[in-house]
């Protein structure tokens, strides 16, 4: 029988229980998508926009900025539906 590889973050590259991502890259990504709606509302602006917002500003964790980073640089924004 062939050993189970183990599941990485696509982020990190740490262990991922289930799923793309591991647990504060799956957090902060349901951090992140949660808080559009609000911003959506409050500001009238695009998920890409939001996302460079949120980059930008120095109050946001290093965990979001990774993940802004890879949805950019990957050009994947299903990634946060997915796993969220």
């Amino acid at each position: 029988m062939p050993k189970q590889q183990a599941k990485k973050c696509i982020v990190c590259g740490s262990y991922s229980e289930e799923g793309l991502l591991c647990f504060k890259h799956k957090t902060a990504a349901k951090s992140l998508t949660e808080g559009y709606k609000y911003w959506k509302e409050a500001f009238n602006i695009s998920f890409n926009e939001y996302l460079k917002e949120v980059r930008k500003r120095s109050e946001t964790g290093t965990w979001v900025k990774e993940i802004i980073d890879y949805v950019i640089a990957s050009n994947d924004f299903n990634i946060l539906l997915e796993t969220c």
